[in-house]
């Protein structure tokens, strides 16, 4: 039987974004909903009003799944040029999917309304892969960005906060050698305090990124605590940063205090990053190099242990 249908055109767009080392591909998956003429269709195979059945539109696109009163709940939306497989709310993409192009590059994650929002992985060349929070279809909130060459070794991570696809905040950037950085960035770019480790010396350096470059600082050597590396007191303006590490660089904590009062607290270890709630410093969120996020808390004695105590996001 021959019904009407609305034409619906699904679009993406390769964004280039002028990373700070190199040109990186994005997908930016935009559904865009564009109701125009209608144009005839028809249920192919099954039910396609009240249970599972195949629809056909000669707008250029075939969806095959479970239907509600007319509506797609879940299935999968094929047409030339992607495949969509998931979730649907009043015929949009909504919840959880997973959308590819001819191109191999995906996402797949939670969507509202059409548009990427939530958690999830972006796969965006053979290269490069986002697994963390997004918003909008951008990389925003906690995340980790990997890098990989052809042959699929590891070139490079990122982790930390995201904002407009970029670190921005607290990130960490660690490198093939084993050389890292933990500090603040603003839009990919490295400022304010931060501290740099060398894998091959096991030393570290610390100081303020500025835009004529790096302004080093004394970093005191020996015995503190469990600490190879610290500095006890930083200014800059009206924030005052000390941190702690091992001459292993697996533990790096780092402090800061505004006025005089603690209101930070980052801790690097066992290959993730713990950064303290605004609310109560013993509590906050931890990224992985996996991309997957958690619930923690800090151990109240020496505020260095981490306690995982819930899963937010990840496999």
């Amino acid at each position: 039987m021959l019904t009407k249908c609305v034409r619906y055109k699904l679009n993406y767009n390769l964004v280039p974004l002028l990373h700070y080392r190199a040109m990186k591909k994005k997908i930016t998956f935009i559904f865009l909903l564009m109701v125009s003429q209608c144009v005839f269709s028809q249920c192919i195979e099954g039910d396609c009003f009240n249970g599972y059945g195949k629809f056909s539109c000669d707008c250029g696109y075939v969806f095959e799944g479970d239907f509600v009163n007319g509506k797609r709940v879940t299935g999968t939306l094929t047409k030339s040029d992607l495949v969509y497989t998931g979730e649907f709310l009043f015929d949009l993409a909504h919840g959880f999917g997973k959308i590819v192009y001819q191109d191999s590059s995906w996402y797949e994650g939670t969507f509202q309304e059409n548009v990427p929002t939530g958690y999830g992985t972006y796969f965006l060349t053979s290269t490069q892969k986002y697994i963390g929070e997004i918003e909008n279809s951008e990389f925003r909130g906690l995340g980790t960005l990997l890098f990989t060459e052809l042959n699929g070794q590891f070139t490079q991570i990122e982790m930390g906060q995201f904002k407009n696809d970029l670190l921005d905040g607290v990130g960490f950037k660690k490198g093939v050698s084993g050389d890292y950085y933990l500090g603040f960035y603003d839009q990919g770019q490295k400022h304010g305090f931060g501290v740099k480790y060398s894998s091959k010396l096991q030393t570290i350096e610390a100081g303020e990124y500025k835009k004529k470059g790096f302004s080093l600082t004394e970093v005191k050597t020996g015995q503190k605590e469990k600490s190879d590396f610290f500095i006890t007191e930083y200014k800059m303006k009206k924030n005052q940063y000390s941190f702690q590490a091992n001459k292993e660089g697996s533990f790096i904590k780092m402090e800061r205090q505004f006025m005089g009062v603690l209101d930070l607290i980052i801790i690097f270890t066992d290959d993730m990053l713990y950064l303290s709630s605004k609310e109560n410093l013993l509590t906050g969120k931890v990224i992985n190099e996996k991309g997957e996020l958690f619930d923690a808390v800090l151990n109240s004695i020496d505020f260095e242990q981490i306690v995982l105590t819930q899963q937010l996001y990840g496999r």
